[in-house]
């Protein structure tokens, strides 16, 4: 500083400090499959010595957002997704990455099935089984009914040749290689109608009667022989 007095200098050692920002880097447990694709991130970030991360930001570009250090993300459309990753260290220094298209999501299965009928009153009982997936490109189908028994149809019918409850299950897969599996069970049971009663009643007087049918209904109806 200079006046008409003469001139004067200050000087102060090490006043600035200039911090290092955090290196910003993370990684992904899958970059491409198909919808839905549940991707674990991993943020491998770095910071100098001295300093700490305090804030993660994170942006998955499906419009979902989190500020958890490795969170989780679920893509549930296709398309390429940019993500990017926000730190802010405890020095207040911020870094930002970004990647363009990290996530590819292809459009994947979704399988579905009835039968007909759903449930079987006595073997043997054949089963047309109406295959309801849906997917992008050729589908191939993959049935098991739960008795040592398999398909390759789109809508095949098998017959039950025993007594149970059959786990039914079908796998459809996709050209790109997407799949998806479905099951239903089938019931197939010898039913048994049979009731008790209370005893004889002189006229007038109330019966009770006992539905012990094998397996027990859902419902039931009763004609008493006398119009009711």
């Amino acid at each position: 500083m200079t006046n008409a007095s003469g001139s004067n200098t200050l000087t102060r050692s090490q006043y600035i400090t200039v911090y290092e920002p955090p290196t910003v880097n993370f990684s992904a447990s899958v970059q491409s499959g198909c919808f839905p694709l549940r991707v674990q991130f991993t943020d491998l970030s770095v910071t100098p010595a001295g300093s700490s991360i305090v804030s993660w930001q994170w942006d998955f570009g499906n419009g979902v957002t989190s500020t958890q250090q490795n969170p989780q993300a679920v893509y549930t459309t296709a398309g390429n997704f940019a993500v990017t990753l926000k730190l802010t260290d405890d020095k207040g220094c911020t870094k930002i990455l970004g990647r363009n298209a990290f996530i590819n999501v292809t459009p994947g299965v979704t399988t579905s099935f009835t039968a007909n009928p759903p449930v079987a009153c006595a073997s043997p009982a054949t089963i047309q089984f109406n295959n309801t997936s849906t997917g992008p490109g050729t589908l191939t189908y993959s049935w098991n009914f739960g008795d040592g028994g398999t398909s390759n149809l789109p809508n095949p019918s098998h017959t039950f040749t025993t007594d149970g409850a059959y786990t039914v299950l079908l796998t459809a897969t996709s050209n790109n290689g997407c799949e998806d599996t479905a099951s239903i069970i089938v019931p197939v049971a010898r039913f048994t109608s049979d009731f008790q009663t209370s005893g004889t009643a002189c006229p007038g007087s109330p019966v009770s009667f006992t539905n012990t049918s094998i397996p027990q209904p859902d419902s039931a109806r009763w004609n008493f022989g006398d119009g009711n």
